[in-house]
């Protein structure tokens, strides 16, 4: 739902704390929570409990090298994958020093295994992925589930979007303070549209200034 502000005067300025959900075609759910004041990212990733799945970011296919989270019994794991030139698509990649947080690993009666966990916006390196709302108004991510609990060539995989809004729900979000270039999405990251930054100064009342 969009609300256009066409009576207030109060300036549209930057939410603090940024989140958005979305599931893959392939079970794997990416939650992302952004607080821009804590300078952290709360990132919560689910999917099959009997074998691992990650979820790239920034990426709409493995040949983009993105920087995954891959997830098993065991925790969560830093990669970049895709490195291996005209092999990309099929390319492990490199492990990554850690920088996350663990909080949570656990399985529901379902068989799902949701991992929680924590991590600075800043990548710690240019491999790291660094979290940025004004640039990640519709974040990109590419996901897979495996064969087993090894971390191998993947079962299934597919591309998605998760779209941040400001949190709580019930807050605004501020078109102009996004991308130049984003999406509006339903729960899930469904049904998306795209938009273009084109936002016009109040108006003054005079019939020939911008803001008429």
């Amino acid at each position: 739902v969009v609300t256009y502000n066409t009576a207030g005067t109060r300036p549209c300025t930057p939410a603090k704390v940024y989140a958005g959900a979305a599931t893959s075609a392939v079970g794997v759910t990416f939650n992302l929570t952004i607080d821009t004041v804590a300078d952290v990212a709360t990132i919560s990733i689910a999917g099959p409990a009997d074998v691992w799945f990650g979820v790239g970011v920034g990426a709409t296919a493995m040949a983009d090298a993105p920087y995954t989270f891959i997830v098993n019994s065991s925790g969560v794991h830093e990669r970049q994958i895709g490195t291996c030139g005209s092999e990309a698509e099929h390319c492990a990649g490199d492990a990554l020093s850690r920088s996350t947080t663990l909080l949570s690993n656990s399985v529901n009666d379902a068989a799902i295994r949701t991992v929680v966990f924590t991590r600075p916006l800043r990548g710690a390196t240019p491999k790291h992925y660094t979290f940025d709302p004004s640039k990640d108004a519709t974040l990109n991510f590419i996901s897979a589930v495996g064969s087993s609990q090894q971390f191998a060539y993947h079962k299934a995989h597919h591309a998605a979007v998760v779209t941040l809004l400001s949190s709580p729900a019930s807050s605004h979000t501020c078109l102009c303070d996004l991308n130049l270039e984003g999406q509006l999405c339903e729960n899930g990251g469904v049904k998306c549209f795209k938009f273009k930054r084109n936002c016009k100064k109040s108006w003054n009342g005079d019939e020939l200034s911008d803001g008429g």
